[in-house]
């Protein structure tokens, strides 16, 4: 769990554990300065990859002149190879009959013998040790790409999209052709030093690949190691790997904790940000009590007026519910479910959790702070290195209130999303069999309420 994390769970358990009423949300938070934006401090993380780059250089030293140690290991020789045996070797050769052969006077002898030899291993306690910890460097790099990466100036980055159209409507009609374009590579050409950052962290990961690739590394980092580890004399004595296991015990020690806190100390950070956006809008019931229990923020179900829309708010196991009402008859369910950082290889597990949700959810919507995976269609990125929060949460609640004016016979034989005329009408919506659109016809057909677009949608 990142400082920020840490900070923001002590605040919030601090200033919601007895309990506060949501009409006065805003003191609570204000009193002990729970905010949901902090910059992104890249002469901290310059540091850290520094720090990181030089524990590399000395462990890339390590491997390339390892402490060995002798050990005896048993071998199995020609007898006329064969030394002297050891008493253990004499009776494991007595043992193996396959070893013997009949000589042509009948008598039998051994061929081969069991023997012991003095063999240099760089399988040691100590070396272990360094295995274990290119293996936290690791991780320690994947954390800083996660962290770093949606601050990166690119295009995808900026507009959260994976391409562009060709229609007037497309995003670069808002572009002048006639001069460069502004605003988009260098979002953060005002902070300095952030492309120094991006350069040491691109050498570090070469440093990273280097050792992960050494014979070192591929014979050891599977063998068993306890975190605990106890200072030998080597890890005391000998400089470089002193070095090495100073570096482990004042930063890395400890520092491994449960992904599951992390997780919900993220979900306190997106419920706490959208309740600190609903009171602005001033959209918070008075009477609902918000708590922080078992390190979770919890609340009873509330239900507020947004346009023409009446929403309600219930959490449960899986996430945060949202049901939209118009006139207290129409009515569309949405699940918000939380993952700080979404990878790539997150990208499959989610989409087979939407398709379980889909019998219960019109829509199911990711939220995370590191979308990784750039799968922007299905993720919201609630984010404290972000500013926009409001906007992204204005997007959201406009993505449930799609109601346009519409004509009652085009709706019921089109899809107003592809187009499509198979369509079918099941339990007071309209649903796409050929893009999964969702949609409703409101006011005997006056309205259409575009729930989900493309239910399995990819951008």
């Amino acid at each position: 769990m990142d400082r920020f994390f840490e900070d923001f769970n002590s605040k919030t358990q601090q200033a919601f554990e007895q309990g506060v009423k949501l009409s006065c949300l805003s003191n609570a938070l204000e009193k002990v300065k729970i905010g949901f934006y902090e910059p992104i401090n890249f002469d901290t993380y310059y540091s850290t990859i520094q720090s990181l780059s030089a524990l590399a250089d000395k462990i890339i030293s390590i491997i390339a002149k390892p402490h060995i140690q002798v050990v005896d290991s048993e071998v199995i020789l020609r007898a006329e190879q064969a030394s002297s045996l050891s008493p253990n070797s004499f009776r494991e050769t007595m043992r193996d009959t396959g070893l013997w052969k009949r000589k042509q006077t009948g008598t039998m002898s051994p061929e081969y013998v069991h023997s012991v030899e003095k063999v240099d291993t760089i399988d040691t306690y100590e070396n272990r040790f360094i295995a274990y910890l290119i293996d936290r460097i690791d991780e320690e790099v994947t954390k800083l790409l996660n962290d770093l990466d949606p601050s990166f100036a690119s295009f995808e980055n900026y507009y959260e999209t994976r391409g562009i159209s060709f229609s007037p409507n497309m995003l670069l009609s808002s572009f002048e052709t006639n001069k460069p374009i502004e605003g988009v590579f260098d979002v953060n050409s005002s902070i300095v030093g952030q492309d120094k950052v991006f350069a040491e962290l691109n050498k570090l990961k070469r440093k990273n690949t280097k050792m992960m690739e050494s014979e070192f590394y591929k014979r050891l980092h599977k063998k068993d190691v306890s975190q605990n580890f106890v200072p030998t004399n080597i890890l005391l004595h000998d400089p470089m790997y002193n070095y090495c296991f100073r570096y482990y015990k004042d930063n890395l020690l400890g520092t491994n904790r449960a992904e599951s806190q992390t997780e919900q100390a993220y979900q306190n950070f997106m419920l706490l940000s959208f309740l600190d956006y609903l009171n602005n809008e001033k959209l918070l019931p008075g009477d609902t009590v918000v708590r922080y229990e078992n390190g979770k923020i919890a609340f009873e179900p509330f239900s507020f007026v947004k346009g023409v829309l009446t929403f309600n708010l219930e959490q449960d196991d899986d996430g945060l519910k949202v049901v939209a009402d118009y006139k207290g008859v129409e009515y569309y369910n949405c699940l918000l479910i939380t993952k700080r950082t979404y990878n790539p290889r997150d990208v499959r597990t989610f989409r087979e959790r939407r398709g379980l949700y889909f019998s219960h959810f019109e829509k199911v919507l990711l939220i995370s702070m590191e979308n990784i995976a750039k799968d922007f269609a299905n993720c919201l990125t609630i984010s404290y290195h972000k500013k926009d929060i409001k906007e992204r949460y204005d997007g959201f609640l406009s993505s449930l209130s799609m109601i346009f004016r519409a004509n009652k016979e085009s709706a019921l034989e089109r899809c107003p999303v592809c187009g499509s005329s198979k369509t079918q009408y099941h339990s007071n919506r309209m649903i796409c069999d050929r893009c999964g659109s969702v949609y409703a016809l409101l006011d005997g057909g006056q309205y259409i309420w575009i729930k989900t677009f493309r239910r399995f949608s990819r951008d």
